[in-house]
């Protein structure tokens, strides 16, 4: 997926498990909706959306975890839409690097 569109793709689902949970149209919800605020989540209520998160299909479909700490500095949409992207980004760096190291070794092994 090229940039643009891993992050609009990453924000239309933020905003889906949004507003299925609270029961909200989708089109309620833009990308600086502060939900930590909106629905009054309390600290540990809103850690523990990481690891909602990291259950849900799409996440496990683009290798992104998240962690319950790194949950405090996030408030809105975006927030989250934009360390899920970083975190889609940093995957498929490593990614690419073990398989380029893997190429690399097998093109110096002996037969």
């Amino acid at each position: 997926m090229a940039n643009r569109n891993i992050v609009a793709w990453v924000e239309d689902h933020v905003i889906d498990y949004f507003a299925n949970r609270f029961h909200y149209p989708s089109t309620a919800f833009k990308g600086d909706t502060d939900v930590r605020k909106a629905f009054n989540f309390s600290s540990a209520a809103w850690a523990e959306l990481a690891d909602r998160f990291n259950r849900l299909d799409w996440m496990i479909q683009i290798h992104a975890l998240l962690a319950q700490r790194e949950m405090i500095k996030l408030k809105t949409i975006g927030d989250i839409t934009a360390l899920i992207c970083d975190k889609y980004r940093k995957e498929r760096v490593f990614v690419a690097s073990v398989a380029a190291d893997r190429a690399s070794k097998k093109g110096t092994r002996r037969s």
